[in-house]
């Protein structure tokens, strides 16, 4: 029996992405792998990526949580470092990642 290969997905490369998140962390793409510096580094491609953004606490304070193959890496965010991020948001839902806010 012939095994049958996934759809082919076509990913529109964007213009290098470098968001500073805070003095440790900074978060690059490339319009096909995220990359999340500081601590550890982690690698995430689009075609195995999903986003989760919470609600904003009584501070403005969020989670972004990157899940790639059941595992899942969360980044606590400041309201003003979320309005930065929007732009990487955008480039990661224009690359077929979903992003659920």
């Amino acid at each position: 029996m012939a095994s049958v290969a996934a759809p082919l997905r076509y990913i529109r490369l964007v213009e290098q992405l470098d968001i500073q998140l805070d003095q440790q962390r900074l978060m690059a793409f490339d319009g096909r792998v995220l990359e999340v510096f500081g601590g550890a580094v982690r690698r995430f491609h689009v075609a195995l990526l999903t986003v989760a953004v919470s609600d904003p606490d009584k501070r403005g304070n969020r989670n972004v949580t990157l899940t790639q193959a059941a595992n899942d890496s969360s980044l606590p965010i400041d309201e003003s470092t979320f309005e930065r991020l929007a732009p990487l948001l955008d480039a990661l839902k224009s690359a077929g990642v979903t992003v659920r806010t």
